[in-house]
């Protein structure tokens, strides 16, 4: 099982909680939560942005549909190529 597909339901959490400003929301601490942990993930993969920047299109169409499993597939395939090209990222 890959990272993504091991933290889809973090990073669904994210996206239902935050949805586009996921990546503009610290990760601050606080309780460990699905939420927090998946915008970890998100912030660490993507790096945080300004409110109003776009966000990656696997991101927003996850974000407009949270429950959406195409959505979070294709994400979760986002992630994979990103982490397959650093892998320090994935070893973090």
């Amino acid at each position: 099982m890959s990272l993504p597909e091991y933290s889809a339901a973090y990073l669904a959490a994210a996206a239902a909680a935050d949805g586009v400003r996921v990546l503009g929301v610290p990760a601050e601490a606080g309780p460990d939560t699905p939420q927090m942990l998946g915008r970890w993930l998100l912030q660490a993969v993507f790096g945080m942005q300004d409110p109003g920047d776009d966000v990656p299109a696997p991101l927003a169409e996850l974000a407009a549909s949270p429950a959406d499993p195409a959505a979070l597939r294709a994400l979760e395939d986002h992630v994979d190529g990103v982490l397959a090209g650093q892998p320090e990222l994935d070893a973090a």
